[in-house]
């Protein structure tokens, strides 16, 4: 057991710093927010697919390439969808909309091809059940960002913040925000 242990925690540190090779070799600095969340995810994703040592040797370089892949095919999308709003409004009047369209479809196709080539080189790293557990691990992962970008923590449900509170409004007090309980008017004596 503790050999397995041992290998685990060695496989988890390359991980670890091919990772923090990657952020660095991308621009991001050492100690940076980005390199942080990196490598939450990197444990989130290990953990929630329970991955061997052995499979996140295997895995983990496949994933930075498909990252690597995605991340300059969402860059295509996004220039796609800027160009759009710029012609939708207004800001380009001589805008070729057939051409922004196929423009942003094709991005987004392949976009679309780059995740498609990449489930059939996961498969050969990972069984059928591990991979679906990566792909429900990354979309909590995302979502629990969001929800931490929203102020909301991860894994609650509901809105949260300095002016957003969870549970029912009547067990808020004033102040918290959220809609309030309207005042019972008083009988006329």
């Amino acid at each position: 057991m503790k050999l397995i242990m041992k290998k685990f925690i060695i496989a988890l540190m390359a991980v670890c710093v091919s990772a923090s090779a990657f952020a660095q070799k991308e621009g991001h600095k050492g100690g940076s927010s980005w390199e942080t969340m990196q490598s939450v995810k990197i444990g989130f994703i290990t953990t929630e697919v329970g991955l061997t040592p052995e499979e996140a040797q295997a895995f983990w370089p496949v994933y930075n390439q498909a990252e690597e892949e995605m991340k300059a095919a969402m860059k295509e999308v996004v220039k796609a969808q800027k160009a759009m709003e710029k012609a939708v409004e207004g800001k380009d009047a001589k805008a070729d909309y057939d051409s922004l369209v196929n423009a942003y479809v094709k991005a987004v196709s392949e976009r679309d091809a780059i995740q498609g080539k990449y489930v059939a080189k996961f498969r050969k790293t990972l069984s059928a059940e591990k991979l679906a557990k990566y792909y429900l691990a990354e979309e909590k992962f995302r979502r629990d960002q969001i929800r931490q970008l929203q102020g909301m923590g991860p894994g609650r449900k509901g809105p949260q913040g300095p002016d957003r509170q969870g549970g029912k409004p009547s067990d808020r007090q004033p102040g918290q925000g959220g809609p309030q309980p309207k005042p019972q008017a008083q009988p006329e004596k």
